[in-house]
């Protein structure tokens, strides 16, 4: 019988791959492990998905941007429950879809650590209670720039839009 080695090529791409045995190496726990190659996953399908899309140079630089229209995204995965809710996202479709329509105050590098996004920085005194600045310029659903500079969280999901309800603080 053949020695075996681990070999986690067939489910990531190499550039991951080193990634993943490295937390194996660490004794990275299965939850870690799984979020790992959900990352890695979510990366596939998005980059999958935005493979079949392609646009010539001359277009781009000289179409005049249209207000209307419809753009049709073809996923590997679908569901019942499929929404445009960000609060209420349950598959790889969903996250896809919402990614691809609303930004977040954060977003996560390449080591799966959160970034400012929308906000430009974020603390906390206690990790109960979080302070988020946002950028220059930042709307929200065209309430004009600077409304909703201050906001509070509210957790139990409303429907979109509602997660967080705010006043312009100027």
């Amino acid at each position: 019988m053949r020695d075996r080695h681990l070999s986690l090529d067939h489910l990531t791409r190499p550039a991951e791959s080193h990634r993943v045995m490295d937390a194996l190496r660490r004794g990275t726990t299965r939850r870690d492990l799984l979020a790992l190659l959900a990352a890695g996953g979510m990366q596939a399908t998005l980059a999958g998905g935005l493979a079949g899309v392609a646009f010539s140079a001359h277009a781009q630089a000289t179409a005049t941007p249209k207000r209307g229209g419809r753009i049709r995204v073809a996923a590997a995965t679908a569901a019942v429950s499929d929404t445009f809710d960000p609060a209420k996202q349950s598959n790889q479709s969903d996250y896809v879809r919402c990614n691809m329509v609303y930004n977040g105050l954060t977003a996560l590098d390449g080591s799966l650590t959160p970034q400012p996004a929308l906000a430009e920085s974020f603390t906390t005194a206690d990790a109960r209670t979080w302070v988020f600045t946002l950028r220059q310029g930042v709307t929200f659903h065209g309430q004009g720039a600077g409304a909703g500079r201050r906001g509070v969280f509210h957790p139990a999901p409303q429907g979109p839009g509602h997660r967080v309800q705010g006043q312009d603080a100027g």
